[in-house]
């Protein structure tokens, strides 16, 4: 990787004695401004080295390779091919706060699309769900031994945890996990055509927030850190950190009541093409994904790209959302906003 170590970087892989216990994947570096990726897992340890290396150049990209001298970018839309330029501040929010919504890395093209696609729609869905109070369903996870076991490791740091479908469409699950205790709180989406899948990635999600945490039955005295005032780029982190543990459950108590689904093992999944999920999730909710590349500097055979659409969601901002795009997305889902917060509740 060309210039990966300019700066100081830390490379860390932090585990304990236990074979059951979680490790964690650790990369930062000091430069422009300071790069922090890290993933989580109770397994499969060089995948999640891999993929940390992959979250780590996105943010390199986005935070501090984002000052091209040109002030446009090519994007190609993800329905019918067409090519337009658009403003560089629509995709990237340089000086603003970081946000890597609708972002991914990869070396070959058609997973990286797939995995970028899967990263947009779950925004678009948990921030509407969040402001339009749109339907949810209810998870039971108590067939899937797979699932209970990660939801058990869970409870050492949390009481309880729920599982919601959020969905816009019935193309993709996208489960947001929302956990509270006394002493701590979490909040995690995964995504996927299985939902199974998806209510794991919800969980590793979940996981990662307790990265290097002592469980909960450690004597300690968590720090909400309300009395903070938030003035950095990463704002909504921020915003979750000095969020009590009653104040998630209250933000998230408008999905209590959800529609209740009992999860299978035997799960059928519709063997359909990527193309043809994105072309009829998008013609049912009027959406038009554009798709740009950006250029990596450290990893030449490593791409970098984002999906966004002009008309959606931008990034994970409320308070950044024009009229515009609020009336917009009223108007496909004959909805009106019922949460007009600035910040949204996830970290």
């Amino acid at each position: 990787m060309k210039g990966f170590l300019r700066n100081k970087v830390n490379f860390v892989l932090n585990e304990d004695l236990f074979m059951s216990h979680h490790y964690n994947v650790y990369i930062e570096k000091y430069s422009k401004r300071p790069i922090k990726a890290y993933e989580v897992d109770l397994k499969n340890k060089r995948q999640h080295i891999l993929s940390t290396l992959g979250e780590y150049l996105e943010r390199e990209t986005l935070i501090n390779e984002n000052s091209p001298k040109e002030h446009t970018v090519i994007a190609t839309n993800l329905i019918d091919g067409s090519i337009k330029q658009v403003n560089l501040d629509m995709v990237l929010f340089k000086n603003s706060f970081v946000d890597s919504s609708g972002m991914a890395s990869h070396k070959k093209s058609k997973p990286l699309i797939w995995t970028a696609y899967k990263e947009f729609f779950e925004r678009q869905s948990y921030i509407t769900n969040f402001l339009f109070h749109t339907k949810a369903q209810q998870l039971n996870i108590d067939k899937i031994e797979e699932i209970k076991k990660i939801d058990r490791y869970l409870t050492n740091y949390l009481d309880n945890v729920k599982y919601y479908n959020i969905s816009l469409s019935k193309n993709l699950y996208v489960v947001l996990a929302v956990g509270y205790g006394e002493k701590y709180k979490a909040v995690g989406l995964g995504t996927s055509q299985s939902a199974r899948k998806a209510v794991i990635k919800s969980q590793k999600e979940i996981l990662q927030y307790f990265a290097t945490s002592h469980s909960k039955y450690k004597e300690e005295k968590v720090s909400e850190g309300s009395g903070l005032v938030i003035d950095n780029k990463d704002i909504y982190h921020d915003y979750f950190d000095r969020l009590s543990s009653k104040e998630v459950k209250d933000l998230y108590a408008y999905l209590e009541g959800s529609e209740f689904i009992i999860l299978n093992n035997e799960e059928k999944i519709e063997k359909v093409s990527h193309t043809f999920t994105i072309k009829n999730i998008s013609n049912s909710l009027n959406m038009s994904p554009y798709i740009t590349m950006f250029e990596n500097n450290h990893a030449k055979n490593v791409k970098v790209v984002k999906v966004f659409d002009p008309k959606w969601f931008p990034n994970m901002a409320p308070r950044n959302f024009s009229k515009e795009i609020i009336l917009n997305v009223e108007n496909i889902l004959k909805l009106k906003r019922k949460n007009f917060s600035e910040l949204l509740p996830f970290p």
